[in-house]
């Protein structure tokens, strides 16, 4: 589902991350990683997966905590990094 958030007020956490225009950001950030040669094959694939579930989003909530938890900070940083985001 995508529901509408621009009305929500995100967390005043640090360790969310209130994002618009992820749709877009997804896209982008798909060619960016097909061309990575610095990716392995690995973390190219985790990377699609994880994005390819917010490709028809237009605005999320990120927890970065959570996220490092489950993925680490290296996922972290190379996710957000992908959709041109600066916070990890």
């Amino acid at each position: 589902m995508n529901y509408d958030l621009t009305q929500c007020i995100a967390p005043k956490s640090r360790d969310h991350l209130y994002v618009e225009q992820v749709a877009s950001r997804v896209k982008k950030a798909m060619t960016k990683i097909d061309n990575d040669a610095n990716l392995s094959d690995d973390e190219r694939k985790v990377l699609v997966r994880s994005l390819r579930k917010l490709e028809h989003m237009e605005q999320y909530i990120f927890n970065t905590l959570h996220m490092k938890k489950i993925y680490g900070d290296v996922f972290v940083k190379q996710f957000l990094s992908s959709l041109e985001l600066n916070k990890a």
